[in-house]
């Protein structure tokens, strides 16, 4: 998953993300849905938020892998 916005209070809802790894190992067509994320219980700014887990993707390392692939992330924070 990719890192979210530093700040002050809890995040909640759902983050969903799309990528695909080309051979180069790099993250590219990058898509972040933030429609349903929260902070505190207030509604983030999205756009801000998909703009820092886009960019985050983008320049991690990957390791290519010879077939494609898909990983679906879930986690439950209590």
């Amino acid at each position: 998953m990719p890192d979210l916005p530093q700040s002050s209070g809890i995040y909640q809802g759902k983050l969903r993300t799309t990528f695909v790894i080309q051979e180069s190992g790099r993250a590219s067509n990058v898509v972040v849905d933030a429609s349903a994320l929260r902070i505190g219980g207030e509604m983030v700014n999205r756009q801000a938020v998909e703009e820092y887990a886009v960019e985050s993707l983008r320049t991690r390392q990957f390791s290519p892998r010879p077939e494609p692939c898909k990983v679906t992330f879930s986690a439950w924070v209590n």
